[in-house]
């Protein structure tokens, strides 16, 4: 009789174990130091881990849901145009991309910091795309150190993936559940050839070893680990490597399930680096006498002097009679040798090959210098350690300017912080768009009109802020016209209060940077209502005048026309007077002639 299997219950498991793989996933990515934030295909944010939290100052509640570009705001540092969107360009081309060099990261609250980041496509089981992962890092003291030092290498990668060591995740019965990016690239395989399988019959069995065997199969039952275990084998497609492998238990308690996270770290070049070593050991005392600009120096297993080249000499003031025999501690400063400095380089470099740092070094005559020293430690050909090689350089000029640096960026963060406030504080209204015409910058009495806080302005355009579109388009219009030309452009506008139709009066100028390119746009407004309204006073009262002075002309020709009438006659008649004073009758017609004259004037 045949048993009957129920397809939901097939379909259940199937969704548990991807609902499994998924979690555990998010415990991976929430544990690495990197930033990480996941989208869907719109580009909405679906997850985001503690480092990327931190980092953009959005919490995961906040930041789900929300468009990446809001939560991540990337500029280029050079141009200050706006970075591609990591999704599209994922998207576009449906594969893991690095994104701009030089980026920075425009955190919540308005500081920024320079971040490395690279982004991929998310495929589900059938491998179809359904979102897309964003990873970055904070690189911002690293970014400073390479601008103060001249010939320090700029960044050229950013991170890929979640990290960089290949990675496995095996089941109990060490079968491949996943593997990370980086392990198709070392190894150059691809998804089919290793999903579902047995780690030991990957590749062409480079993983089937006895003693590996044991310790996988003791990771999950008694709940061990292991740390660089080697293995170098021949590999089908790369050839012989030599890599370490590193093991942990991971326990999901709700699932009740067990997996095994295997970490691959590729030092074949370590390795051939150490062999090599060895092989120029005898040639090396001979050699280092006369390198420039490094002071190389061997030590014994105890840290005893045995060799000073001439730089040494040069730099320390040391002869080589004066320092061979003498513990190499003599270099050190009094506060490190009470640390104990000089015999933690030994046992760093003795435990992992490798001891490097940067700190203040003596002189013979108690003068002090910056440098860099680099501790190895030397292995003859039988493999034997026999002692240690220091090699420092100089590096006093790179330190002063990195002091100077910090200095400056202390001394611009404090003058920025006094402009910040007296900004703030204007009743004018004063903004900054980038070169995509969005808002970077407002102050708090444009913030108080629109009645918004700085996070709903900042990276809106006019548009998006719920201005009309015609209004809209005419202001994107005027700020694109200074980036084209280069010139202020200056109008004005009206704008509707609670209290009615204010009148503004608007200026946008370019902000352009040293190398004479437009960085951005600042932009000040100013409300002239009433200086509008006293102008259009001042020019009534202009026109009254005018007015007043026309009727005084007219009123003044009118009275000079009536004035001179009766003014002839009365002359007239004084002259006749005088003609005739022997004939009283022709007086007095005279005389009433000129009364009547008289009357009719007054």
């Amino acid at each position: 009789m045949n048993e009957h299997i129920d397809p939901s219950q097939h379909d259940a498991k199937s969704l548990n174990e991807l609902r499994a793989q998924c979690d555990w996933f998010r415990v991976a990515l929430s544990s690495i130091g990197d930033a990480v934030i996941a989208t869907d295909t719109l580009g909405r944010i679906t997850f985001s881990n503690p480092a990327a939290q931190l980092l953009t100052g959005w919490t995961e509640d906040e930041a789900e849901g929300m468009p990446l570009q809001e939560v991540y705001h990337i500029v280029n540092e050079g141009s200050r145009q706006r970075a591609v969107d990591p999704v599209e360009k994922v998207l576009r081309g449906d594969t893991v991309v690095s994104l701009a060099n030089h980026t920075l990261l425009a955190r919540r609250g308005g500081n920024e910091i320079s971040i490395a980041d690279s982004a991929a496509p998310i495929r589900n089981a059938a491998g179809e795309t359904t979102g897309v992962i964003v990873v970055f890092r904070d690189v911002t003291e690293q970014r400073r150190a390479d601008i103060v030092a001249e010939d320090a290498k700029r960044y050229a990668e950013s991170i890929v993936n979640t990290v960089r060591q290949p990675l496995l995740i095996l089941d109990g019965d060490l079968r491949v559940k996943t593997a990370s990016r980086s392990f198709y690239r070392a190894f150059d395989v691809v998804p089919e050839e290793t999903e579902n399988r047995s780690i030991y019959n990957l590749g062409n069995g480079q993983w089937d070893i006895p003693e590996l065997r044991n310790l996988l199969t003791e990771i999950l039952p008694q709940n061990t680990s292991f740390d660089d275990f080697e293995v170098e084998h021949d590999f089908a497609s790369i050839g012989r490597r030599c890599m370490l492998l590193n093991a942990r238990r991971m326990y999901r308690k709700q699932e009740q399930t067990e997996l095994i996270l295997l970490a691959i770290e590729d030092v074949t070049e370590q390795r051939r680096a150490e062999r090599e070593r060895c092989e120029i050991e005898t040639r090396f005392t001979s050699l280092v006498k006369n390198i420039k600009d490094h002071s190389i120096l061997t030590l014994d297993c105890s840290g005893l002097i045995t060799s000073w080249n001439r730089e040494a000499e040069k730099i320390f003031g040391f002869s080589a009679g004066e320092a061979i025999g003498q513990h190499f501690s003599i270099i050190f400063t009094a506060e490190d040798l009470q640390q104990g400095v000089p015999q933690d380089e030994l046992d760093i470099a003795r435990e992992v090959g490798r001891a490097e740092d940067e700190r203040w070094h003596r002189r013979k005559d108690g003068g002090l210098f910056w440098a860099l020293g680099i501790v190895t430690p030397t292995i003859d050909a039988d493999g034997t350690h026999t002692g240690y090689s220091k090699i420092l350089r100089d590096m006093t000029d790179r330190k002063r300017a990195e002091e100077e640096f910090h200095r400056f960026a202390v001394e611009s963060d404090r003058q920025r912080r006094v402009y910040e406030t007296a900004l703030s504080n204007t009743e004018d209204f004063l903004y900054v768009f980038d070169l995509d015409g969005r808002f970077t910058f407002v102050n708090r009495a444009l913030l108080a009109l629109w009645k918004k806080d700085l996070s709903q302005v900042v990276g809106k355009t006019f548009s998006e802020l719920g201005y009309p579109p015609e209004s809209a388009a005419g202001l994107q219009r005027q700020i694109q016209q200074v980036i084209d030309t280069k010139q202020s452009v200056k109008d004005e506008s009206p704008y509707t209060k609670d209290d009615g139709e204010r009148q503004y009066e608007y200026i946008l100028v370019p902000v352009t940077g040293a190398d004479g390119r437009v960085e951005a746009v600042a932009g000040s407004t100013r409300d002239v209502t009433e200086r509008k309204e006293l102008e259009d006073s001042l020019r009534q009262l202009a026109a009254d005048l005018s007015e007043a002075d026309r009727r005084k002309t007219e009123f003044l020709a009118t009275l000079g026309h009536e004035l001179r009438n009766p003014l002839a006659p009365i002359r007239t008649g004084l002259e006749v007077m005088k003609l005739v004073l022997d004939d009283p009758v022709q007086i007095e017609a005279t005389r009433r002639l000129m009364e009547t004259q008289v009357q009719q004037m007054v």
